[in-house]
């Protein structure tokens, strides 16, 4: 497996793992691990949590619905 997949795994396993604990659990320099997650992969550190920067198709159906139901709920409160 590629330093790429494994940073990548490491991440999605633990979205607080540290950039130093990526380095030493892969063997590669911190600099080398800054590289790949801001660059490569496109992830930034949001409240210390490793988030992608830009949302998949999925997340955006999700969020869409999420929003749907929640004018929704609004919606029957004000009427009621």
């Amino acid at each position: 497996m590629a330093h790429r997949e494994k940073v990548d795994c490491m991440i999605r396993g633990n979205r607080r793992v540290k950039q130093r604990e990526i380095a030493n659990a892969v063997g590669i320099s911190k600099e080398r691990v800054h590289h790949i997650v801001t660059a490569v992969l496109g992830y930034r550190k949001v409240y210390a949590h490793w988030v992608p920067r830009q949302l998949t198709v999925e997340m955006k159906v999700q969020r869409k619905d999420m929003c749907t139901q929640l004018l929704e709920l609004l919606t029957v409160f004000i009427l009621a």
